[in-house]
């Protein structure tokens, strides 16, 4: 998974049936540039772009596996487990999929539902599990993990670290694909029952249905991150109203910034304003929005409540909740908060009748238009310095006959430099030294 919060991205997708067939495929992270870039510094699996077309070299194979969209991964996913599911006769009523993770599994529903391929899914898929659950009530070296005992521990196991306790040695290969990951995680089921899975040993007790309580409350679940970003554009359209009303705001109170990143950025902000008494806008409306959170609101659930129930009982709502969390606070701040429960109730008065996909496609086009300028500015660079290891690449082509499989591989390793860092004069410099030699062809096959 690369990016993260509503935006994040599969980037791999393997699954590893009890028929021991295997799915694996790459996937083109759909969230612009700044998720490009971050899988382009994936640490066991860079993305890498040859020609306009993106890979993903296997870390194992040595093979370069072609990268498609999410849409098009979740397509060929759903027909793997279809063919898995009419393998046999009569055939199975449902699948059940089995993640390391639960967090996994509401990753790929989601990707699924931004797919628009939900209701197949449903149609394939009966029941969902997941490995951390199922050897936490296992005996795992000679100790049972338990649900309620160290949780922070249980929270961070890995399946690397599971495989170690369970088999006594590293998992191999050691930077796996997630077919490799899937794989294990059969060896690591069949390893704690002592036989293959079936519905009394393992189905029953370590699945649930897709449609029951638990299951539906880990698909539904919004992390912080994600209902902040739900936030966006009402968070936006209180920033520019209270620009345009030049009012002296207050970061004091309830409006305090809370967490490191927040209190830094407030404390650059009020050094820049420091002349004056007015506070940045932008972080009035961070705190509005947090105050909104902190009290219990969803942004989904308020423009459900103004489409059922009218705009009347939305104030009302709001003013509740806000008249506790003033009690103590400044005149300031109290005057602050019934400006923000305004602004709040115009915001939803004005977009209460649009949808929600309506009211988040405009951020998009907002994120994207920003993202295109960076991936511009991005790619300029890069063919800059790549246009400076011209002479090199055409010099190698020259002693090599150019051959199609070694401008493939100049290509490749001249882009594996640039994506180093390493530019032409440095490169030069190095080879200058004096007593290099073996120092220097290490150094490069390292960065290779």
């Amino acid at each position: 998974i690369v990016g993260s919060g509503l935006s994040s991205s599969i980037y791999q997708l393997g699954c590893c049936s009890w028929h021991g067939d295997s799915f694996l495929q790459c996937v083109v992270p759909a969230g612009g540039a700044a998720m490009l870039e971050q899988a382009r510094q994936h640490i066991h699996c860079p993305l890498i772009e040859l020609s306009g077309i993106h890979y993903v070299r296997h870390p194992v194979k040595g093979q370069f596996v072609r990268c498609v969209p999410e849409e098009e991964a979740i397509r060929q996913f759903l027909v793997f487990l279809e063919t898995g599911k009419n393998r046999v006769r009569p055939v199975y009523d449902g699948i059940v999929l089995v993640s390391h993770t639960p967090d996994i599994i509401a990753q790929l529903v989601k990707s699924v539902k931004r797919s628009g391929l939900y209701d197949k899914f449903c149609k394939l898929v009966s029941a969902m599990g997941d490995l951390v659950t199922f050897t936490s009530q296992k005996q795992v070296t000679g100790r049972p993990y338990r649900e309620g005992n160290n949780k922070t521990q249980n929270n961070n196991k890995t399946l690397e670290t599971d495989y170690a306790n369970i088999f006594g040695r590293k998992l191999c290969p050691h930077s796996p694909m997630t077919d490799d990951r899937a794989r294990a995680s059969q060896e690591i089921i069949v390893k704690l029952l002592d036989t293959s899975p079936n519905f009394n040993n393992f189905f029953s007790p370590y699945s649930s249905p897709l449609t029951s309580t638990k299951t539906l409350k880990l698909i539904n679940f919004k992390s912080t991150q994600e209902r902040q970003e739900l936030f966006r554009p009402l968070e936006l359209d209180i920033a520019d109203q209270l620009r345009q009303q030049h009012g002296d705001l207050t970061v004091e109170g309830l409006y305090a910034p809370q967490g490191p990143s927040q209190s830094s950025l407030s404390q650059h902000v009020l050094a820049q304003s420091s002349q004056s008494s007015q506070s940045s806008p932008q972080l009035v409306a961070s705190a509005v929005i947090r105050i909104l959170m902190t009290a219990g609101f969803h942004f989904d659930q308020l423009l459900a409540m103004v489409k059922l129930r009218g705009i009347g009982d939305l104030e009302l709502q709001l003013r509740t909740a806000f008249l506790g969390l003033m009690a103590g606070q400044s005149r300031q701040v109290v005057d602050q908060t019934i400006l923000a429960t305004r602004l709040v109730v115009r915001y939803f008065h004005i977009n209460g009748g649009r949808t929600l996909e309506d009211l988040m496609s405009d951020r998009k086009v907002e994120n994207l238009v920003v993202d295109n300028e960076r991936l511009e500015n991005s790619k300029d660079k890069r063919v800059k310095i790549t246009e400076e290891f011209l002479p090199l690449k055409n010099h190698l082509l020259y002693l090599n006959g150019r051959s199609t499989l070694m401008k493939f591989a100049c290509e490749l390793s001249i882009q594996c430099l640039v994506d180093s860092g390493v530019r032409v004069d440095s490169l030069v410099d190095r080879c200058a030294e004096p007593d290099q030699g073996r120092g220097m062809t290490e150094w490069l096959c390292d960065k290779l």
